[in-house]
């Protein structure tokens, strides 16, 4: 993927993606897939199931706000945040229910389509005799989404190790 640096509080890259919509409407467009992601969820559809829909929705809702793709230097706002920040912010019924995993699947999948090399990490736990699990993303080795206090405590699972997701 792409070369990426950091430019105050804006990511650029030197790969051909989409132009970078306002803020406003980068909003919008992770609402819309925070609720896909959350649909596919509760139906059982398997991780990668829900990136394949994801990834299709934000191309065509990208290509539609931005209207053209841009080969050039493109400014990249912090998805990540614009992300979460929408997640928070969501009414019932869906409030508490945008959990770090839904959060995780859409800003990876925009992150892949404004050309940025972005990791998601999936995380397990021992606490109180129980598993807790975590879900993040990762930029150049720099959490972007799902930063808790208590990260390292959790073991990454490795991509092979089949990663389902379970409502």
């Amino acid at each position: 993927m792409a070369g990426v640096r950091h430019v105050g509080d804006v990511v650029v890259t030197h790969r051909i993606g989409h132009s970078v919509p306002s803020q406003r409407i980068l909003a919008v467009v992770s609402a819309a897939l925070l609720v896909v992601a959350h649909l596919g969820l509760v139906v059982g559809w398997s991780v990668e199931r829900i990136r394949k829909v994801l990834s299709m929705l934000a191309g065509v809702f990208l290509t539609v706000v931005s209207g053209r793709r841009t080969a050039d230097r493109t400014p990249i706002p912090d998805i990540g945040r614009t992300v979460e920040m929408t997640a928070h912010a969501a009414p019932w019924p869906l409030a508490g229910k945008l959990t770090c995993l839904r959060v995780a699947l859409v800003a990876h999948v925009l992150y892949e389509q404004f050309g940025v090399d972005a990791d998601i990490r999936f995380g397990v736990m021992r606490k109180s005799g129980s598993f807790e699990a975590h879900a993040w993303v990762e930029c150049d080795g720099a959490v972007v989404t799902g930063d808790v206090s208590n990260l390292d405590a959790y073991v990454v699972l490795e991509e092979k190790q089949g990663v389902r997701a379970v409502r």
